[in-house]
């Protein structure tokens, strides 16, 4: 993790680097989302090549909440005549000025290390959080701190959309944490 006291010349926020990550041909960081331009016989030849040498690093940026961030009821329904989801997100400026000074860290290392060949995919998005928070205060969360949903206490939510932000790093075994807390907490009030 990366924060502003050891690099000043970046903007703030913090990222995180996930360096050589295990790869399968074409899982979310897999061989051929690579280099996701390519197709037939090009695409197997890059994959061919990329089996036996290919690195890799993934830089996971903060941000921080938005409020216009959000899922609101769309306009159409799905085939049962129920609203369907629609995911409003927007990457602020301040995560874009952070994703180009990662994305020229990210290619400085790969020229340090003599790599034959440097590219960058486009800016995406993975770990989303949000919708869902957690807090005392019913007009500005969904949920208590167990996850119990305000309205309805036997609803319990597990999961990332209780976090107002991700903070640069996989939420993984905060996830599991809050959930396991959760769980407790319910077997507790159950006896």
């Amino acid at each position: 993790m990366r924060d502003a006291r050891d690099r000043p010349d970046a903007p703030p926020g913090s990222y995180q680097w996930q360096i050589g990550p295990a790869m399968k041909p074409n899982d979310i960081f897999g061989l051929a989302i690579s280099r996701a331009e390519l197709f037939g016989p090009k695409l197997a030849a890059f994959m061919g090549d990329a089996v036996r040498g290919l690195a890799s690093m993934v830089a996971m940026i903060g941000q921080l909440p938005d409020p216009e961030n959000r899922i609101t009821l769309g306009e159409g329904r799905d085939r049962f005549g129920m609203p369907l989801a629609r995911v409003n997100h927007r990457a602020d400026d301040a995560v874009m000025a952070l994703w180009r000074h990662c994305v020229a860290e990210g290619e400085a290392v790969m020229r340090a290390a003599s790599a034959r060949e440097v590219w960058t995919g486009p800016f995406n998005c993975g770990h989303l959080v949000g919708g869902t928070l957690m807090g005392d205060d019913p007009a500005t969360s969904v949920t208590d701190s167990f996850g119990r949903c305000h309205e309805l206490p036997n609803l319990v939510l597990a999961g990332s959309g209780l976090f107002p932000v991700s903070g640069g790093i996989s939420p993984t075994f905060t996830l599991l944490a809050v959930a396991l807390r959760s769980v407790r907490e319910v077997l507790r009030e159950r006896g």
